[in-house]
């Protein structure tokens, strides 16, 4: 189980359901929350946040999450190891080439009022998580949508000129049939882009491109992509200090 905090309720409520014989392997920032208490091993997430927003403590719980299902499909780590090494190196870079692009990014979204992520398969995770930052830090209603399920009611949505839409999508078959969404809707709807492997070819739509590195590690870079968006447009109106009044309670209260 994963938990920053380690004393969401939901959380909390769960270690009621575990059978007094079963192994619970926690990652926490709090050792001696309810949470890590019981545990049969406790994994420490030594992010030191400086801000409300998941940042590195996202990225280390990925992180951890890929050992784990290194190990559950005993796979040697020394490739795990390979690709975080390549994906701290990439973070930098990515960050520094692509800042203006986030940038127009942002200010697309920036009179928007409320915003679509589209993601599918093993980055939706990354979308969901987006969207939470979205809604607690920046008061945008964002909603996450799994990319199968675009074609049905919430394709509609993006015919409304306030709503903004975000493709999170990777280099399969079905990732570029979301690219090729992303450019029809560009087409009536300017207020699109992409976070993606290859740029869409199409003057209407933004592209924040990403290398792939490894299976288990580039989640990574498209969190790190993810975030740069977010940061530029909290900076886009004008927030400097995230600090939200009813999250901190609804989450500890069942």
């Amino acid at each position: 189980m994963i938990s920053r905090s380690g004393e969401s309720a939901e959380v909390v409520k769960l270690l009621n359901y575990l059978h007094p014989m079963q192994q619970l392997i926690v990652f926490t920032e709090e050792p001696t929350s309810p949470l890590a208490r019981p545990a049969s091993k406790t994994f420490l997430i030594n992010a030191k946040e400086r801000s409300f927003v998941n940042t590195k403590s996202f990225i280390l719980s990925i992180a951890y999450a890929g050992a784990v299902a290194a190990g559950i499909l005993n796979q040697s780590f020394i490739p795990l190891e390979t690709e975080l090494r390549k994906a701290s190196n990439q973070i930098p870079l990515l960050i520094r080439q692509n800042e203006k692009e986030a940038e127009l990014i942002a200010g697309k979204f920036a009179t928007a009022k409320s915003l679509l992520v589209v993601a599918r398969g093993s980055i939706i995770g990354i979308g969901q998580q987006l969207c939470l930052d979205l809604q607690e830090g920046l008061h945008i209603p964002a909603i996450p949508v799994s990319g199968s399920l675009l074609r049905h009611g919430t394709i509609e949505l993006t015919t409304q000129k306030d709503v903004a839409s975000l493709f999170i999508v990777n280099n399969d078959y079905a990732g570029q049939l979301l690219m090729t969404a992303a450019k029809e809707i560009a087409a009536y709807n300017k207020m699109v882009a992409i976070i993606g492997p290859k740029l869409v070819n199409s003057t209407t739509t933004s592209a924040l491109p990403i290398v792939e590195i490894g299976e288990l590690a580039t989640p990574i870079i498209y969190t790190v992509a993810a975030q740069l968006i977010y940061y530029k447009l909290a900076l886009q109106r004008g927030i400097t200090q995230i600090k939200p009044t009813l999250v901190g309670k609804v989450t500890r209260t069942e």
